[in-house]
């Protein structure tokens, strides 16, 4: 399986097999209420990318930073 977000170079860098690598994921998806932009559902895009993490080896650590992003409140919305 191949990752949404991996680059070409991911799969195919040279690795130290004597070394144990890991991975620092970052990503965003849209939570809650109207949604402002159509995506990939969040639960498919961690499955296919950590599959990816995972099968690459790189398992020393993972450490995975998600953001909800959400529409801005409407500032005139209930101010008279």
């Amino acid at each position: 399986m191949r990752g949404m977000s991996q680059s070409k170079k991911f799969w195919t860098e040279p690795r130290d097999p004597n070394r144990k690598y890991g991975q620092y994921f970052h990503t965003n998806y849209f939570g809650g209420g109207p949604q402002v932009a159509k995506c990939t559902p969040v639960k498919t895009y961690l499955k296919v990318n950590l599959d990816a993490i995972y099968e690459r080896g790189d398992t020393q650590h993972i450490l995975t930073v998600i953001n909800e992003l959400r529409k801005p409140p409407d500032r005139n919305k209930g101010s008279g």
